[in-house]
C-alpha cells in the first residue's frame, strides 16, 4: 500500500512539473506576441506622425472643392484655401450648388493623400472666422493649386474683404475661363451662376 502511494506521488509530482514547465513556455511566446503587436503598433503610430518632408503637408480629407484636412504633425489641420471659392456641397444650410460636386471630384483627384505646401499670405489674417487656417496651396510640382481650379473653370475667383498677393492672376485666369465657357461658365452647366442643382 506504501509503494503504490509512493508510486501516486512521485507521478503527481512529474504531472506538476511537467504542467508548470508547459504553463511557462507558452507564457513566454504569448509575451513575445503582445510585444511584437505593440512594437507593429508603435511603428504604425511614428509612421503616421513622423515630420513632413521638406516642411510638406499631407492632404488627409479632401471636404470640398477650396476647404482640405492636412496632417500637421500628427493633427488634423483645416484649411480654407485662398483667393477662390467652389460652389457649396456640404453646408448643412445651403442646396447643393451647381458643378459643387464636379468641383469636389477634381479637388479629391488632385489633392487626395499628397504633399502640398501651405503657402500663407500677410496680406490676409491668417486663420478665418471658424478657425479655419488661410493658405494657398502649392502642389508638389510647383503648381498653384487655385490658379488651376479656376483656369479650368471649377471655381470662381474670390476676394474676401481685401486685395490678395495672387488676386491679378486668379482675375485673369476667370476671364479666361468664362471667355472659353469652361467648366462651371459653360451655358450647359452653370453659365457662371451659383445656382442649386435642380
Amino acid at each position: 500500500m506504501k509503494i503504490f502511494r509512493s508510486r501516486y506521488i512521485v507521478t503527481f509530482c512529474i504531472l506538476c512539473i511537467i504542467a508548470v514547465f508547459y504553463f511557462f513556455s507558452h507564457t513566454d511566446s504569448n509575451v513575445s506576441h503582445i510585444s511584437s503587436i505593440n512594437d507593429s503598433a508603435s511603428l504604425l503610430l511614428s509612421a503616421e506622425t513622423r515630420p513632413h518632408p521638406d516642411g510638406t503637408y499631407n492632404v488627409i480629407r479632401v471636404i470640398d472643392g477650396d476647404t482640405v484636412i492636412v496632417d500637421n504633425q500628427g493633427k488634423p489641420e483645416t484649411v480654407r484655401i485662398l483667393g477662390m471659392n467652389t460652389p457649396e456641397t456640404v453646408d448643412p444650410k445651403r442646396p447643393v450648388q451647381c458643378y459643387g460636386h464636379e468641383a469636389s471630384d477634381h479637388a479629391k483627384a488632385v489633392l487626395s493623400g499628397t504633399y502640398v505646401t501651405l503657402e500663407s499670405d500677410l496680406s490676409q489674417d491668417a486663420t478665418d472666422k471658424y478657425g479655419r487656417t488661410l493658405a494657398y496651396v502649392i502642389l508638389a510640382d510647383g503648381t498653384n493649386f487655385e490658379l488651376s481650379m479656376i483656369q479650368e473653370g471649377y471655381a470662381f475667383e474670390y476676394t474676401y474683404d481685401r486685395p490678395y498677393k495672387y488676386q491679378k492672376e486668379f482675375k485673369a485666369a476667370q476671364a479666361e475661363a468664362k471667355s472659353a465657357e469652361l467648366g462651371l461658365w459653360s451655358p450647359t452647366t452653370c453659365n457662371g451662376e451659383l445656382k442649386p442643382v435642380s
